[in-house]
């Protein structure tokens, strides 16, 4: 499972490259992560297969935080 740290900082990652099909972003344990668009979402996905879904809109609102 992502950490907080981890998690916020995915979500501010995706919104910066929303526009890319696929980003690559190693967190601390070495894990290839990619984000992707899917119908309005970001989809992003750890090579372990654990994948989270985040609405497009909460990214814009976590972002808006920093």
């Amino acid at each position: 499972m992502l950490s907080t740290e981890q998690y916020n900082t995915l979500t501010k990652y995706a919104f910066i490259f929303e526009e890319r099909e696929v980003v690559e972003f190693t967190g601390d344990q070495l894990c290839r992560i990619t984000v992707r668009k899917n119908n309005g979402f970001v989809v992003i996905s750890r090579e372990n297969d654990i994948t989270q879904s985040i609405n497009t809109k909460k990214i814009r609102e976590e972002f808006v935080k920093y």
